[in-house]
């Protein structure tokens, strides 16, 4: 399965399909939860429920390999959507239109603002994540 979608919210809806769709695939329970308030009272439109813990999902269109990706709000740096998370999965699609998909603990992504994909990666469970789900 590919990453698709022309807005943050098609990928990201398309990207919990795609983790869902592979974390069965490692025998890990996972369905999709929609407008779940965490703990501190943030919502998130779309989460995984799973047999590791709660994963949140953020999805890029943007293809270029050394871009980064904001894990934080902008003026703020206010990351309340971290409460409850185990993992963030992060998906992009490369130049080369493979799909990538990165599962990173939360508590390694608390007090950055941006993350680079080449971080993302070196921050990733290998054992959850791929760098060549899809063509």
């Amino acid at each position: 399965m590919k990453l698709t979608g022309n807005t943050p919210i098609e990928r990201k809806r398309n990207l919990a399909h795609i983790v869902i769709e592979h974390l069965l695939a490692l025998n890990i329970k996972a369905k999709l939860i929609e407008n779940h308030r965490n703990s501190i009272g943030h919502t998130a439109r779309f989460l995984i429920d799973s047999d590791i813990g709660l994963i949140h999902l953020t999805a890029t269109g943007n293809k270029a390999p050394n871009s980064s990706i904001a894990v934080a709000e902008f003026k703020t740096g206010n990351q309340d959507y971290l409460a409850d998370i185990k993992y963030i999965a992060y998906g992009w699609n490369t130049a080369d239109d493979q799909t990538v998909l990165a599962f990173v603990k939360s508590k390694d992504v608390g007090g950055h603002k941006r993350l680079s994909k080449g971080k993302i990666i070196e921050l990733s469970d290998k054992k959850l994540s791929t760098d060549h789900l899809c063509q």
